[in-house]
């Protein structure tokens, strides 16, 4: 049908955060997204994503991050089976806090930085209003300072619930 949804994903997110030339350490995290669906299979996704370590590999430094993406999702529905994949690509905002950032001649708290998100999931309908998304993963591009490179890459995958208002 080609009529307007509204739906709302909440996920838990761990995530392999890495620093591209670096070390790496786990996160956990999760997101709300909300996706308004202009069609079949086109849809504008807003995502707001929070990640929090208390230790980065045993340094005595944590981390807490939020991300507020959006972007387009493309959905691909199988109706007979009851589960559709998408793909999405989403930029935005990356802000870090309570972590230590080197920054000129010191360490500052706290930095933000483009944040680009891409990657999909499935879902499978549980109702005409409920379905379970037994997995997501993306890739989150960010460019806050770490004293290298200031790249870094995370791999995050998700589980979570959508509900859709028709």
């Amino acid at each position: 049908s080609r009529a307007f949804h509204l739906n709302v994903a909440a996920t838990y997110n761990p995530a392999r955060f890495n620093e591209l030339k670096g070390d790496s350490f786990w996160v956990q995290g999760g997101s709300i997204q909300v996706e308004a669906r202009l069609g079949d299979h086109i849809g504008l996704v807003a995502d707001a994503r929070g990640l929090h370590t208390s230790e980065i590999n045993s340094s005595g430094a944590g981390l807490d991050m939020i991300t507020a993406t959006a972007g387009p999702r493309y959905t691909l529905s199988f109706r007979q089976s009851k589960v559709s994949l998408f793909v999405q690509g989403l930029a935005g905002r990356a802000m870090a806090f309570n972590g230590l950032f080197p920054h000129s001649s010191a360490f500052v708290t706290s930095a933000n930085s483009l944040a680009l998100l891409g990657g999909g999931g499935a879902e499978m309908m549980l109702s005409r209003r409920v379905r379970l998304r037994p997995f997501e993963a993306n890739w989150l591009y960010t460019h806050l300072p770490n004293g290298t490179n200031n790249v870094q890459g995370t791999l995050l995958l998700g589980a979570g619930i959508t509900y859709w208002f028709k």
